[in-house]
């Protein structure tokens, strides 16, 4: 007999409209765990297009009673499961309590067909139920059997539940089956690893969900009570990416490897993708009381156990590991924020052409940033592109000031930070701005060093320096003696070589030059140039050295001569905004 769902097909669609395919998928699953099942097994074919050409889910749980059958198919958006367990804030299971699951099919097929054994009185019984999608308020229960009643069987209890009338699915970045293996790793990996003592397993055409893929830390350890001679087993677990509507949890088990309940961690939404499971498992926990929280919490015996020193040792290590695998995590995932950052904040990025102090300067506020983000990762999350502009140049201006200590005052306003935090940033400051003065007095000694050796070169007969082993290149790698802020263009290269780097430094863009004939074997000693940020023009210098020993007369004349001739005459060096000097000289 046909029996009816207690709303219309319309309202239901409309009530899981949001659903997925993957997460419908997953639906099933977490009914069959909710059922008692230890081990599910999704069983699928794909077509060459990646669609669906079949599946069946089964599972070993409890079966569906034909005498609750009304009661499970019957009301919609409601659930026995939340009036049977009302503990299930602090528990995993059961999961699916809003009484949808069962209907999230019409997503990707136009029917289902459940066949289910349940156990009753000593015995074993066998019936089915099938529902279309386009008339989902009713659902047809078919016996197997006379006189309105399933049919007896020997098979075991559990329920498989087949699909067929698969939805031809548009065009998308992953296959439905890619994208329902890559949902169903980041739904079931923490409840494997849950009640992975329990034997619970998710097999997929026979193999053990893989989802490895997505673990990107995984430790076991020991923690003794300083209270008592419990010894908790602890089982941490850093997850690549947020798993699905799972927060951070600590998991407590007793000896049976039952879930006793679960609490979230003090590390959830900090902005900073650190998210991590804890599954801690002892004798303790097999006489904890606990209850869920009720509309008057103190009156609950799980408060009061929360307050017994052995559990709030144990919480309190717990919180302490947790800060150690934090920091590391950060320290690392810091190097992926600035990176990110300096794709939109030009102030961040350090070029070639940038002066020594301006390099120190980027340099300290990326490391300003990056200890930031480690001590506060809030600070960054959920910024738009202006936003992040406007901070890291608010940053800059102040680091560059004699205000630093500004900067904590404009933090705190942002977020709150504790006084440990506060401590941590205000040492932060102090160690870079003396960090930036050491690098500053190292590079200016640097300079002094160049000079001198430069005067060696040019003086000292002994040495024997020449034009080409010894003056160009110490001059070539040191080019800030003509000015700050000037890019290499060539050191002793063809023009050739020369024009391409200048049109790739004024443009950006690659390509191939070539140069009249009779300039082909010609190679300027510098060849640099800088942009004046005041009038926007190009600033461009080509030297020609001579050593001081050697007079310089018409031949050497004529060869800066015909370097100007070269730019005069070829338009890729004359750019509207460029001018030109031309040196010919020795050191004095």
């Amino acid at each position: 007999m046909v029996r009816n769902v207690q709303i219309k097909t319309k309202g239901i669609k409309n009530v899981l409209n949001s659903f997925q395919i993957s997460k419908a998928i997953s639906e099933y699953i977490w009914n069959g765990f909710d059922a008692n099942a230890t081990q599910i097994e999704i069983q699928y074919e794909a077509k060459a297009n990646g669609n669906l050409r079949s599946l069946i889910i089964k599972d070993n749980g409890q079966g569906i009673p034909f005498d609750e059958l009304d009661n499970k198919f019957g009301p919609f958006h409601q659930s026995e499961k939340l009036e049977r367990d009302v503990r299930e804030k602090n528990h995993t299971i059961p999961h699916g309590y809003r009484g949808v699951g069962r209907l999230t099919f019409y997503h990707f097929s136009n029917n289902a067909n459940w066949t289910t054994v349940f156990e009753k009185d000593g015995c074993r019984y066998k019936y089915s139920i099938g529902i279309g999608g386009s008339n989902l308020e009713q659902y047809d229960p078919e016996h197997l059997a006379i006189d309105d009643k399933p049919i007896e069987t020997d098979e075991n209890t559990g329920t498989i539940v087949e699909f067929s009338g698969f939805h031809v699915l548009k065009e998308r970045d992953k296959s439905v089956c890619e994208e329902m293996l890559s949902y169903l790793q980041k739904e079931f990996g923490w409840f494997l690893e849950l009640f992975e003592e329990r034997g619970y397993q998710l097999l997929i055409n026979g193999e053990p969900l893989n989802y490895s893929n997505i673990v990107g830390a995984r430790e076991q350890l020991s923690i003794e009570s300083d209270y008592s001679e419990h010894t908790f087993s602890v089982k941490y677990i850093r997850w690549h990416e947020m798993i699905n509507k799972e927060y951070s949890y600590f998991y407590y088990l007793n000896s049976d490897g039952c879930e006793c309940f679960k609490e979230t961690t003090r590390l959830n939404n900090q902005g900073d993708g650190f998210y991590h499971s804890l599954y801690i498992s002892s004798n303790y926990f097999d006489s904890f009381s606990y209850a869920s929280l009720s509309n008057d919490a103190s009156q609950t015996t799980l408060m009061e156990d929360r307050t017994s020193p052995i559990y709030k040792d144990l919480k309190a290590k717990l919180d302490k590991f947790l800060i150690t695998k934090r920091r590391p995590f950060l320290e690392e995932h810091s190097k992926e924020v600035i990176s990110e950052l300096e794709e939109d904040v030009t102030v961040l990025q350090i070029n070639e052409e940038d002066d020594p102090v301006e390099k120190l300067q980027k340099e300290e506020l990326r490391e300003v940033l990056k200890e930031m983000y480690e001590v506060e990762p809030k600070l960054f999350s959920r910024l738009n592109t202006e936003q992040k502009i406007v901070f890291v140049n608010l940053m800059g201006l102040i680091l560059k000031s004699d205000e630093r200590d500004k900067i904590l005052d404009i933090i705190s306003a942002i977020v709150d930070l504790s006084q440990e935090d506060r401590e941590e940033l205000s040492n932060i400051l102090k160690t870079n701005q003396l960090d930036r003065i050491i690098k500053t007095i190292k590079m200016i000694n640097k300079r002094y060093e160049i000079i001198e050796y430069l005067k060696e070169l040019v003086f000292n007969k002994e040495i024997g320096a020449n034009e080409r082993d010894h003056l160009q290149k110490v001059i070539g790698s040191n080019y800030w003696i003509f000015g700050e802020k000037y890019a290499l263009v060539s050191a002793n290269e063809t023009f050739e070589t020369a024009l391409k780097n200048h049109l790739y430094i004024l443009d950006g863009k690659n390509r191939q030059v070539e140069v009249e004939y009779d300039y082909i074997r010609d190679r300027p000693d510098i060849f640099i140039t800088r942009q004046q940020i005041k009038d926007e023009r190009i600033h461009n210098i080509i030297v020609e050295l001579k050593h001081p020993q050697k007079r310089l007369g018409e031949t050497e004349v004529s060869q800066i001569k015909k370097y100007m001739r070269l730019v005069k005459n070829d338009p890729r060096f004359n750019d509207p905004t460029s001018y030109w000097d031309f040196i010919l000289g020795k050191p004095q």
